[in-house]
């Protein structure tokens, strides 16, 4: 019975300990016609637009966002968890939908204040499209 009760606190603390330093995740989606840059630092995630179309249709882990625009920059979503990489080599893009392009373009570095910049690039196509991606730390 000891045994038992010593092997269920041990599991207990494993999975506190993996659930508070495992693995985190932000999915990004949205309706994009042109080209917008995805940021992420510290809580904040928000959108640079570059050109064409404001990117809408927009959710952060499935939860439906309509930012606020100050001209081409969108007001900043709080994210959970807090993007803070222990190691920027560790930061993972998967793309999962969108006919364009979307790559890492800046990884968070002590000069840029810890920020990643992802690069959706649905220029040049005719019309807008789905864009869809994980980033994992």
């Amino acid at each position: 019975m000891l045994g038992a009760s010593v092997l269920l606190a041990g599991g207990i603390i494993w999975l506190a300990i993996h659930f508070l330093t495992g693995p985190k995740t932000v999915t990004f989606k949205a309706f994009v016609d042109g080209v917008d840059v995805v940021k992420l630092s510290g809580k904040n995630l928000w959108i640079e637009h570059l050109f064409d179309q404001l990117p809408n249709r927009i959710s952060i882990n499935g939860k439906k966002w309509n930012p606020v625009w100050d001209k081409n920059t969108s007001a900043s979503y709080e994210l959970i968890p807090v993007f803070k990489p222990h190691n920027p080599e560790s930061v993972r893009l998967t793309t999962y939908i969108g006919r364009g392009s979307i790559s890492i373009v800046e990884k968070p570095t002590a000069e840029n204040s810890g920020t990643l910049a992802i690069k959706v690039d649905d220029g040049g196509i005719g019309g807008a499209d789905w864009y869809e991606f994980t980033i994992s730390w």
